[in-house]
């Protein structure tokens, strides 16, 4: 039994099957962005967005003068994260989702449609 305190010092964010960012530690590591926390446009970041969690448990200072000159001076924090991740990646191929998931889009929808005519 594992009763214990956790060892792991890294968690992963997801949106349905879509990776959004890591934490590790106090840092966090965001490589997509979300405006609102419903109904929102997910794009790609050009460049992740950095967040020490202790500093800014709010995450409001991506939006403040001086942010990216912060970031740049704290770029190898991607270094270090980039390990974890790459681990985290590669036990997709022992441990493979176990099924598919929903996707909302109106494109699905239709081949769902299709597939339950089908059967």
């Amino acid at each position: 039994m594992n009763n214990g305190k956790t060892e792991r010092k890294e968690f992963f964010y997801f949106t349905e099957t879509t990776l959004h960012g890591m934490r590790y530690g106090d840092w966090k590591v965001l490589f997509r962005d979300q405006e609102k926390w419903f109904r929102s446009p997910q794009p790609e970041l050009s460049t992740p967005y950095v967040i020490n969690l202790k500093l800014d448990p709010f995450e409001r200072f991506i939006e403040s003068r001086g942010y990216d000159e912060w970031a740049e001076n704290r770029s190898w924090v991607l270094g270090q994260v980039g390990g974890h991740l790459a681990a985290f990646l590669e036990s997709f191929e022992e441990f493979p989702p176990s099924q598919e998931s929903f996707s909302a889009q109106l494109g699905d929808f239709n081949s769902m449609i299709q597939k339950a005519g089908s059967n």
